[in-house]
């Protein structure tokens, strides 16, 4: 609209030249900054409509001539447009613009953005296509190449859902998941996920929803993000879309309670380990039991005492029950001590400790079963026992053994179930009459107070 227009005339009975005028005259409409007899500059001004530029003789009021001047204005109300793929958006002209605009957007891609139905008129559909991409799109003045307007229509789709913070993907299985351990302690831990939108822009000049969500929690700062809690052991779906298209991420929020099963079999739990069937009393009964054994000295076996063991099979389950078929490693079942032990009706001071102390024969692999199975379970198995022990140290009298023991489930190294406590309490006494050896053989859940002091003096 900042165009000159020059008019000139020529002709007879106008020998003192002509007035030039602008029918109709219109605020800021076209006008006539300058003139001579001559000729005229004609300017456009701010207002669409048809004018008529009058030439009319000095000499004669009667004696004119007259051109018609047609003015266009295009004006597009909207100026960056955000849409999402397979979606249609809407382009409309300011009142006051010309009626009759050519519409076209640029580039044109096959698939792409393109103008659905008319392409003129004073507003335009746009729909989105498929492509992904930054457009333009044009409205102009037919024949009138430098009287046009555009604006940016940005085609969004999203691409995947990928991981922010807060969980790993590390012996998780299927892509796109990712798990944690449950915080027990701060509620307020989150999960965050972010949509991957192509073409990557700024989430703040998005349009409100613009992307919509199912699954987690809103991250109100970025509709981009969504967040999962982490003081639920749960599995969430999130699904991002936009238009047409549409991610989707898993998180899986791992716990486990561990039972301490100190009664029934081996057999009720098919997927433990076994204990060994020429070990101990040679079953696989759980809990407390009595077995004759037959004592070794050197390379010499030179005579049977009894004794007794408290088996156990510390059984992990994991929740949600179902995390084994993305979480299949990465699972262990960690075992410490305390202990208070007598030896001939001394503190045996080589198997005494006051400070809880890592057990390492939970490292026995074979007493273990870590990969999940399709209970959502793991495994692992004790069987703390009483004799007449003759290493580290020679029992020559009693011995006794008050054991608690502390176990819990790690996942890749963090712990993701409480503490389960149990213990093995129990004494041997020398006697001739074997079955007067063993007189406690307690093995249960719970960590009871140690004894003050050895219940047999010294011999």
């Amino acid at each position: 609209m900042n165009e000159f227009l020059y008019l000139a005339v020529t002709g007879t009975n106008i020998p003192q030249g002509v007035d030039w005028t602008i029918i109709p005259v219109l605020t800021d409409g076209a006008g006539i900054p300058s003139s001579n007899a001559w000729q005229a500059e004609i300017t456009p001004g701010n207002v669409a409509t048809n004018y008529k530029v009058r030439a009319t003789s000095k000499d004669n009021a009667s004696f004119y001539d007259e051109v018609n001047l047609q003015v266009w204005k295009i004006d597009i109300v909207e100026t960056n447009i955000y849409v999402a793929v397979s979606n249609t958006v809407s382009l409309h002209l300011t009142p006051d613009s010309s009626l009759d605009a050519q519409w076209t957007v640029i580039p044109s891609v096959q698939n792409g953005a393109s103008i659905q139905g008319s392409s003129v008129g004073t507003s335009v559909v746009v729909n989105a296509g498929s492509i992904a991409s930054n457009y333009m799109v044009k409205a102009y003045a037919p024949d009138f190449s430098n009287c046009y307007d555009t604006c940016s229509v940005t085609v969004l789709k999203v691409e995947s859902i990928q991981l922010v913070s807060g969980a790993t993907s590390s012996n998780v299985i299927p892509t796109n998941t990712w798990a944690d351990i449950k915080d027990t302690n701060s509620p307020t831990e989150y999960v965050v996920v972010r949509a991957e939108i192509e073409p990557d822009i700024d989430p703040t000049s998005l349009p409100a929803d613009f992307i919509s969500w199912s699954g987690g929690e809103e991250v109100t700062t970025n509709q981009l993000q969504r967040k999962v809690p982490k003081n639920v052991s749960a599995h969430t779906e999130l699904v991002a879309t936009c238009g047409g298209s549409s991610a989707t991420g898993h998180v899986w929020i791992i716990w486990a309670e561990l039972e301490i099963r100190t009664t029934g079999s081996t057999t009720n739990t098919p997927n433990s380990a076994r204990f060994e069937s020429n070990r101990l009393d040679k079953t696989e009964s759980l809990g407390a039991v009595v077995y004759d054994y037959l004592i070794p000295d050197g390379t010499q076996y030179v005579f049977w005492a009894k004794a007794a063991a408290g088996k156990v099979i510390p059984i992990g389950k994991l929740q949600p029950s179902d995390v084994y078929t993305v979480v299949s490693n990465g699972f262990t079942i960690e075992r410490y001590m305390k202990r208070h032990e007598y030896i001939d009706g001394n503190v045996w001071t080589s198997r005494w400790c006051d400070a809880w102390t890592f057990d390492s024969y939970t490292q026995d692999e074979d007493k273990k079963y870590n990969p999940p199975d399709s209970l959502g379970q793991i495994y692992d198995l004790d069987a703390p026992n009483i004799t007449k022990f003759i290493s580290p140290d020679q029992v020559l009298d009693s011995c006794e053994r008050y054991d608690h023991f502390k176990q819990y489930v790690t996942w890749n190294g963090a712990i993701c179930s409480s503490n389960a406590l149990w213990h093995w309490f129990a004494r041997w006494k020398d006697n001739t009459n074997l079955d007067l050896q063993i007189n406690l053989k307690d093995i249960d859940v719970g960590n009871p107070d140690f004894p003050s002091g050895p219940y047999y003096n010294p011999p």
